[in-house]
């Protein structure tokens, strides 16, 4: 039977660091330390985020792993800064393909606009189904190659833009808070934002502080 999800996820993994780290690594500056957070500090930490002070929030560290669609990864492959990311490679592995259709399909946006989407298109249920039976059509034709003995480097090219892929990544908690807030822009794609959605809320916890003060500052 085939696997179909309709979002993009992100489990945290491992994190490094939290709001003292913050904290400690712009207080440095002036050979201070400290081992407790307090009201001081808080203050700090949203002075640093409103006058882009960044680098002390590149030594909170985290790692998450994360399932979307190929487009979806591509898109969010564009940041580059402050991240290192391994996916998984079809080269390797044959394991049958999961594929991600949308609850609801939308129409292209009205004015000449050349991305994004409008409104709920009226025939959206009935393209849902056409999606399924692609990507049905799709994953035969994959496991049937595979099933011949073709080798999956050359199997794979045949599978659809909405095939699953997974990777890992660690990243700053500056990094993280950059990517969410381009990804979570009204005008960017509902599945890209369903990501950085995701991703903010696996963050979120692992300094409060600091994350709501950068959130504060993109969004």
């Amino acid at each position: 039977m085939m696997k179909i999800i309709n979002k993009c996820t992100a489990t945290l993994l491992d994190s490094m660091g939290d709001d003292l780290s913050v904290a400690n690594a712009a207080r440095v500056s002036f050979d201070k330390w400290k081992d407790e957070l307090d009201g001081k500090d808080e203050r700090l930490i949203a002075y640093l985020a409103s006058h882009n002070h960044w680098t002390p929030f590149t030594h909170v560290q985290v790692k998450l792993r994360m399932e979307t669609p190929i487009f979806v990864a591509r898109q969010w492959f564009k940041h580059q800064v402050g991240v290192s990311r391994n996916e998984v490679s079809r080269r390797y592995v044959d394991d049958e393909p999961v594929f991600y259709i949308p609850d609801k399909f939308h129409a292209r946006p009205e004015g000449g606009i050349k991305q994004g989407s409008g409104s709920v298109h009226f025939h959206s249920h009935e393209m849902r189904g056409i999606a399924i039976d692609r990507s049905a059509e799709a994953r035969a034709r994959y496991l049937a190659d595979i099933a011949l003995g073709i080798a999956p480097e050359e199997a794979r090219m045949f599978l659809p833009q909405n095939t699953v892929t997974a990777w890992v990544e660690t990243g700053s908690l500056a990094y993280f808070a950059r990517a969410c807030a381009l990804r979570l822009d009204t005008h960017a794609q509902n599945a890209t934002r369903q990501l950085g959605w995701a991703v903010a809320e696996a963050v979120k916890d692992i300094a409060p502080l600091s994350w709501a003060a950068l959130m504060e500052k993109y969004l």
